[in-house]
């Protein structure tokens, strides 16, 4: 991905040949020439239609609806997916794994709760320049 930003700013600013370009990276010309034709992202395959889930299929309306009482709940007594997965074994004798589980919480999370955003902290140098942080 970098060095087809390399070929086109190469080609395009910096007014280089084909012949030059592949000099200078040791590509093929045909590598380069697909480069500066093609798309600057990678095509995203998406299924026709989606798989069936086999082993979480009969569980996702008994986890949504757990779910959804522990909203009334304390946060305190809330479960977590691993504790949703040792009700799910015991309870209804799941054959599925935690991570099975955890991807399937978090799935349903998201869709019970869709102004939930994603945090992150913004990075601009000119901000940050003299700043102090500890992530300790």
């Amino acid at each position: 991905m970098e060095m087809n930003e390399y070929i086109r700013f190469a080609h395009q600013k910096l007014g280089h040949g084909i012949r030059k370009i592949s000099r200078d990276t040791g590509l093929d010309r045909k590598t380069i020439r697909r480069a500066l034709n093609g798309p600057s992202v990678k095509p995203e395959y998406k299924m026709t239609t989606p798989r069936t889930k086999t082993v979480m299929g009969p569980f996702i309306e008994q986890i949504r609806e757990w779910i959804q009482l522990d909203r009334r709940a304390p946060r305190k007594q809330r479960h977590t997916a691993e504790r949703i997965h040792q009700r799910l074994k015991e309870e209804l004798s799941f054959p599925g794994a935690l991570s099975t589980t955890q991807v399937a919480v978090r799935k349903i999370r998201k869709e019970l709760d869709p102004g939930r955003k994603e945090v992150f902290i913004p990075s601009d140098p000119e901000k940050r320049e003299g700043a102090e942080m500890d992530w300790g």
